[in-house]
């Protein structure tokens, strides 16, 4: 079988090539566009008192959960666009790997957001649990920038 082969199946799927954001060490117009949905969902969270209780009152297994379920609802969101694009082919496992990395860039610039404006004390704890609820508005707005310009 040749090689890349599979690749150029599914680019063939949808009459342009399939591009991870970061899966070949490249930035690409996809990680700008995660990173610009991710930034304008997390900034008005970021700043909001009741997050910053909410998330100080976290037990580890309800940050879990949370980051968990954020995790999800993208990849369903993100499953929902692929699927509207392509009704008669089958949705590739691409789609688990555009949803990691999408949640990945969404809770860092949610880390990025609570480290740079100082909005919880400076340990590892905190700052996971903020990030964690915060990354959820930004998983969405990411998963959505996604959906419209896919």
């Amino acid at each position: 079988m040749a090689k890349g082969y599979h690749l150029k199946a599914r680019g063939r799927l949808s009459k342009r090539p399939v591009h991870y954001a970061l899966m070949h060490g490249k930035v690409s117009y996809l990680a700008l566009q995660d990173l610009v949905g991710a930034a304008f969902g997390a900034i008005f969270f970021a700043v909001t008192q009741e997050v910053w209780d909410l998330a100080a009152r976290f037990a580890p297994w309800q940050t879990v959960s949370v980051g968990a379920g954020t995790f999800l609802m993208g990849y369903f969101l993100i499953y929902a666009s692929r699927r509207r694009k392509a009704v008669t082919t089958r949705v590739y496992h691409h789609v688990f790997l555009r949803a990691l990395e999408m949640y990945v860039l969404s809770f860092a610039v949610s880390a990025l957001f609570v480290i740079v404006l100082g909005t919880a004390p400076y340990s590892v704890e905190p700052i996971i649990k903020q990030a964690t609820l915060i990354a959820m508005p930004a998983m969405l707005s990411a998963a959505t920038a996604d959906l419209l310009f896919y």
